[in-house]
């Protein structure tokens, strides 16, 4: 858990008790932490313009970086071998910094001007970087080369892009209000989008497995949407009150056979 005052606590999720004392890590509000999957290591970064790697064992931070600019966004590597930096606080300016972990030794920087996020995929091959134009990028990890082309997810900054367990879908949020929902690796978006408050400051995350989608919004509210194609399928024929024509079905499920729900209902 983080504050608005630069302190860390530590919390056990099963028992929703502290397991250590709380660490001040910064100077000013700490963004998200990022973890590698095995919990071993922590990132956190801060309006001070300091990251700092955090050894979860000991619960203590065991190095730390200053860019000297301002850093937008941290992420660890599954494995929790490499800690990606996306700076740059104005148009045209800003880079995404690679390094080792735990020495934290610069292995190479990405062009990313003016970088809002980036964060690894579930099996540590792709690394996506977005921006406050609403583009998103993807990067192989081995060579540090773009993967595809870039994707104009938004129309305004985007906040946040996470991958499903699987790697096969990308959910970005945007201060535009939208939730998007993007097939990988073809780059199509699915479906039309969730609405949201706009000018809002939100990340969306999937849970469950990937069978839904938790978006949340500092306004305090909340969504959770429920991702399987048979439940979009029986709520989009409720809603037409008969079958899908094909066209129809393509929209609302693209890519998925032509398989509408409610064919049998009587009407």
């Amino acid at each position: 858990a983080t504050t608005p005052f630069g302190k860390v606590s530590f919390w056990d999720l099963r028992t929703r008790r502290p397991i250590a004392p709380p660490q001040t890590a910064h100077v000013g509000p700490v963004w998200t932490p990022t973890f590698s999957h095995d919990g071993r290591w922590m990132a956190t970064s801060s309006t001070d313009t300091v990251v700092r790697l955090w050894d979860m064992r000991r619960h203590q931070p065991v190095a730390k970086l200053q860019p000297g600019t301002f850093v937008d966004d941290v992420g660890l590597s599954p494995d929790g071998t490499t800690l990606a930096v996306t700076t740059g606080a104005e148009r045209g300016q800003g880079s995404v910094e690679i390094y080792s972990v735990p020495r934290l030794n610069r292995i190479t920087e990405l062009p990313a001007p003016w970088g809002r996020w980036g964060r690894f995929s579930p099996d540590g091959r792709t690394l996506v970087i977005a921006d406050h134009e609403g583009q998103v990028r993807f990067f192989d990890t081995e060579t540090w080369k773009p993967r595809a082309r870039p994707l104009i997810a938004h129309r305004a900054e985007i906040i946040s892009a996470n991958f499903s367990p699987d790697d096969r879908t990308l959910a970005t949020t945007s201060l535009d209000g939208g939730t998007r929902l993007w097939e990988l690796p073809s780059g199509h978006p699915i479906g039309e989008g969730m609405p949201g408050p706009t000018q809002r400051r939100s990340a969306a995350v999937f849970v469950r497995g990937g069978t839904h989608l938790a978006a949340v919004y500092d306004s305090g509210q909340g969504y959770s949407w429920d991702l399987r194609p048979s439940s979009w399928a029986r709520h989009a024929c409720a809603v037409a009150g008969r079958p899908l024509t094909r066209a129809e079905w393509s929209q609302a499920l693209p890519g998925r056979n032509y398989e509408p729900a409610c064919a049998a209902t009587p009407r």
